[in-house]
This record gives structure tokens, sequence and C-alpha cells, in this order.
């Protein structure tokens, strides 16, 4: 049976797995372009061409991933991404941080 220090380390390995493998799908120039549009894509928005953005409805969620999905800003992907998903990425790191502390407390618990 896990024990309450494995379930607790198997948790933040997978939060913080998640951060790092969503960094690195819409951070990275150029994948970050494939990923985003495949996105966009599924949101029903109108694909984006050479020379124009992806056309989404207002409201939709796939709004913030546009910027990401053109190859023009392919470049630019890890400032983009900070720009539109920085609030995001600071609470998931928060999280990750609150998890962490938790595991230790469990082992620090443990060892007295």
């Amino acid at each position: 049976m896990p024990t309450n220090r494995s379930v607790c380390r198997f948790i933040f390995w997978l939060a913080t797995g998640s951060l790092i493998a969503f960094c690195l799908t819409f951070g990275l120039p150029f994948v970050s372009t494939i990923g985003a549009g495949k996105i966009v894509e599924m949101a029903g928005c109108r694909p984006p061409s050479f020379d124009m953005q992806a056309v989404c409805p207002p409201g939709s969620y796939a709004e913030r991933f546009i910027p990401l999905s053109h190859w023009f800003t392919s470049g630019f992907a890890p400032f983009v991404l900070l720009k539109n998903f920085g609030g995001l990425l600071a609470a998931w790191g928060g999280g990750c941080a609150a998890i962490g502390f938790a595991c230790a407390m469990l082992e620090a618990r443990r060892s007295r």
C-alpha cells in the first residue's frame, strides 16, 4: 500500500513534470506553432494563413494561443508564453512549490 510520502512525491512530480511539458510545448520556437495551431484548430477557429493570424469567436479559450499559432511569432514564443500565460505559470509554479513544501513537512514529521 502506498504511503502518504510516496503519494505526495508522485503528485509533486506529476505537477512539476506537466508544468515543464507545458512550457516546452508552448515556449520553444516552431514547436509552439504546431501545438498552438492544433489547439486553435480544435477550438473551431479559422486557421492562420501566411499573412493573417487565426480568427476565433470572442471569448474563446483559444484566444491566448492565437499569437503562438502564427509562424511569424514563432521566434518570440518564450516571450509570448510569458505574456499570455504568466499568471497561470506563476500559480502553477506556486502550487508545485506548495506541494513540495507539504512533502518536505511529511518527510520531517516521519523522521522525528
